[in-house]
């Protein structure tokens, strides 16, 4: 179930059936605030499994920086990087998924390897 990016009041309700609750961020200083609003409710409201998915990975300082901050509080829970392309902003304007878009790119590779790790915490099999 996909959400919209604000909190919601059925988000509880949601929470409490969920499998895996997969919560994308930025790596930057400023999305500290919201992934750790975020990261309260679903601590409050669900003992699920949770995949942080890092969005805009790049090399450098800052993105390592946020990691470095953030891995202390990911504990034991799955975490993912989709790195800083162009690709993705590509594949709105293309309207196709970034697989379709270019199967062999970085972020293509990174996508899929997203989706398998969802799938694996969730217990499904692989694609």
């Amino acid at each position: 179930m996909d959400t919209p990016g604000a909190l919601q009041e059925a988000l509880s309700d949601w929470l409490k059936e969920a499998d895996v609750v997969v919560i994308p961020t930025r790596t930057t200083s400023r999305d500290i605030e919201p992934l750790m609003r975020m990261c309260k409710v679903v601590f409050k409201h669900g003992r699920t499994k949770i995949v942080y998915v890092m969005n805009g990975w790049n090399r450098f300082k800052a993105s390592r920086d946020f990691m470095e901050w953030f891995g202390g509080l990911a504990g034991d829970q799955t975490v993912v990087t989709l790195p800083q392309s162009e690709a993705f902003v590509q594949v709105g304007a293309a309207g196709e998924s970034v697989v379709e878009f270019d199967r062999r790119g970085k972020a293509a590779k990174a996508t899929r390897e997203l989706v398998d790790t969802v799938r694996e915490v969730a217990r499904f099999p692989r694609e």
